[in-house]
């Protein structure tokens, strides 16, 4: 776990100190996670002359971690860290970390504490469920779709168990008269391939609203964010959405739930709450955002969207296309700094090092998890910046390894991810770091190397896993993409080169490798 202390003004340190505990549900990296302590740095700069705040934050990382051992252990570890720190509130950013924070919060007497997307509905005066206006969402959406969609006959909601796709679910049947006689066909009930085949039959111009994929009905994890570019890719395909989290993957828009708008009005209420006892309650969450590359992509005319709309990727001058980006690489490279230096220099516990174990190791390939790798990345993003070092990624990806599971166990599956790793120590550097990244992917940090020479290395690595007999399989293979990091760029656009030169192995018939 990490341990961030955000200062800003020292001359109103006192008397007006505000300390905030902040559970984010999944990494620093997440795009909801980013974008949202965006909105705490607006909410410091509305209050810097009537108060100090301090943000304490935690990152559960629940998309990798969500068994009930590992928050348990977190909770006593953060009562031990936070014994000596007074809060005057806590807020959770997700229904992960308002559920955790809602069942761990016993060392948190008589602070107030705003929950986000909480199921439950018993709270005390201090809790407040940040609820949205999903039904004006929806109802925004809709007007949007009919004023682009002239003559639409169906419309497909895609719809999974999640609480939330009930709830639009609902809203949709609700408002489906905005666009006359048009049909709610809701799409449920499928493997992730079963949804990519539907779709792709689907005739030109049909419209998609989509709501986030955690799960298929064989219970098989789905990057949502994958999933939604990939049903972005069938020509005539019109996809709308509630959330800014798909922008920029092949979504055109929406009324949507802003993370930056939100954590600003938690800190509000926060306030509020400290001085009056009470909160005010009353929150306006939706913005309209269009993505500018989806509006050109699918012809639709300027006239034909909302003149209150935020516009992603509309034009715009270097410096304000990159500002927050640097804020926050900055913000996070300066927090990581500061909490390795921590760790180094405090002797730990058995408890502290089971839980630091837990942190940073995979515990089946005993490699680099992404929490531990990061601090490594940012540290050669400074270096490029500074020196101009060179440093590149490859991202390696086991071909067909739902197959693996499936045809041979997970225990099968297992001895082929640990024998992959031990592959990769072989014939990587000592100064090379490799992490399991998530799943059957694996991430590897190559310090002073150019991306030919990465390539080299993923060529090698590839000739190497499909020559060698896995136990009880045979032959496998793996899809690799490169990436060299260029100076000023962040991580997240970093990584996206790799990504999608990946992609493009998997797309060019796997086992191969690409360089972007």
């Amino acid at each position: 776990m990490m341990l961030l202390s955000f200062f800003l003004s020292p001359a109103f340190a006192e008397p007006n100190k505000i300390n905030l505990l902040i559970i984010h549900g999944d990494t620093p990296l997440n795009r909801w996670s980013t974008k949202f302590d965006s909105g705490l740095t607006t909410a410091c700069s509305q209050h810097i002359e009537t108060a100090s705040i301090n943000y304490y934050f935690e990152y559960l990382d629940s998309t990798k971690i969500v068994y009930d051992t590992h928050y348990n252990d977190l909770s006593s570890y953060l009562r031990r860290k936070y014994g000596n720190i007074k809060f005057d509130g806590a807020i959770a950013d997700n229904a992960e970390a308002s559920s955790f924070l809602k069942q761990h919060s016993n060392y948190l007497p008589d602070v107030p504490i705003i929950y986000m997307s909480l199921k439950e509905t018993t709270l005390s005066d201090r809790e407040l469920n940040l609820t949205f206006e999903y039904d004006e969402a929806v109802r925004k959406t809709l007007l949007m779709i009919k004023e682009q969609n002239t003559e639409l006959k169906k419309i497909y909601l895609i719809k999974t168990p999640y609480f939330l796709s009930e709830k639009i679910e609902t809203y949709m049947k609700e408002y489906i008269n905005i666009l006359g006689k048009t049909e709610l066909v809701v799409i449920q009930d499928f493997t992730i391939e079963e949804l990519y085949e539907r779709v792709s039959n689907l005739p030109q111009g049909s419209v998609l609203v989509y709501t986030p994929i955690v799960f298929d009905k064989n219970k098989q994890r789905i990057d949502a964010k994958y999933a939604v570019k990939k049903l972005s890719e069938n020509p005539g395909i019109k996809i709308y959405t509630f959330w800014t989290n798909f922008i920029g993957y092949g979504v055109i828009g929406g009324a949507m739930i802003d993370s930056k708008i939100v954590a600003t009005e938690m800190v509000n209420e926060i306030l509020h709450y400290k001085k009056n006892k009470t909160f005010k309650n009353h929150f306006n969450n939706i913005r309209i955002v269009i993505d500018w590359d989806m509006v050109k992509k699918n012809n639709i005319p300027r006239s034909k969207i909302p003149h209150d709309s935020i516009i992603k990727k509309k034009p715009l001058s270097p410096f304000k296309v990159y500002f927050n980006e640097i804020v926050t690489i900055i913000i996070i490279v300066v927090s990581i700094f500061l909490v390795i230096t921590l760790f180094w220099l405090k002797s730990m516990s058995e408890s502290r090092k089971k839980l630091k174990d837990l942190a940073e190791k995979d515990p089946l390939t005993n490699l680099y998890n992404r929490r531990a790798i990061l601090p490594n990345l940012h540290y050669e993003i400074n270096r490029k910046n500074r020196y101009n070092a060179p440093v590149s990624i490859i991202i390696l990806d086991i071909d067909y390894f739902k197959r693996i599971n499936d045809n041979f166990g997970h225990e099968t599956g297992d001895i082929v991810l640990t024998s992959i790793a031990e592959l990769l120590k072989k014939f990587c550097r000592s100064s090379d770091r490799i992490s399991r990244w998530g799943g059957e992917e694996f991430l590897l940090l190559l310090p002073e190397t150019s991306a030919n020479n990465a390539l080299k290395l993923a060529e090698k690595l590839r000739k190497i896993i499909s020559e060698k007999d896995f136990h009880k399989i045979g032959k496998i293979t793996a899809s690799f993409g490169v990436a060299e990091l260029k100076k000023n760029e962040t991580f997240s656009q970093w990584f996206e080169r790799a990504d999608n030169a990946l992609y493009k192995s998997k797309s060019d018939g796997r086992n191969k490798v690409t360089k972007d």
